[in-house]
């Protein structure tokens, strides 16, 4: 069985050829930072704040011939941070790692005259706390050793591109 969809699987691709052919594809690696309120503390417990730290992320967006697709980013802080103690907790501390991603449609255009072009874009997205635990928990699939708090959110953005052609000196 494992074959015979293999061979089904081949004898599409060339289907698919012509379409394909008219797709855009980018993706991108870059490294950036958050900005979010100061950290802040009720009394009996300290609430950090986002800001500061290397963010590391990784995007990437498909077109199609007629400039609508899709497309996604993930961003992680490179190094935990520390979740301050509270009284009620004897002040222990708790390591930490924010992990940003979203989901995205794509309209794409490129106004050749101008070899500029723009994408504009909108989904769901969200935030992944995750706080690591001095011992692995096993799962189904892997094991981890953290825990997570996932919390969602809605995003859109316009980005300008420059479409010049490279030229070999």
């Amino acid at each position: 069985m494992k074959n015979f969809a293999l061979l089904f699987v081949l004898a599409l691709l060339p289907a698919f050829a012509g379409i394909a052919q008219a797709q855009e594809f980018d993706a991108a690696f870059g490294f950036g930072t958050v900005t979010a309120p100061a950290a802040s503390s009720n009394g009996t417990f300290s609430y950090p704040s986002l800001s500061g730290g290397l963010y590391p992320s990784f995007s990437g967006i498909v077109l199609s011939k007629r400039h609508i697709g899709f497309g996604g980013e993930v961003a992680w802080r490179g190094s935990q941070s520390t979740y301050g103690g509270g009284l009620n907790n004897f002040w222990i501390v708790q390591k930490y790692r924010p992990l940003f991603y979203d989901f995205n449609a794509v309209y794409g255009a490129t106004f050749k005259k101008q070899k500029i072009g723009a994408d504009v874009m909108a989904g769901v997205g969200g935030e992944d706390l995750r706080f690591y635990t001095p011992y692995t928990t096993c799962g189904y699939i892997s094991c981890t050793n953290y825990t997570s708090g996932l919390t969602f959110a809605s995003t859109s953005g316009a980005m300008p591109s420059s479409a010049r052609k490279p030229t070999i000196t």
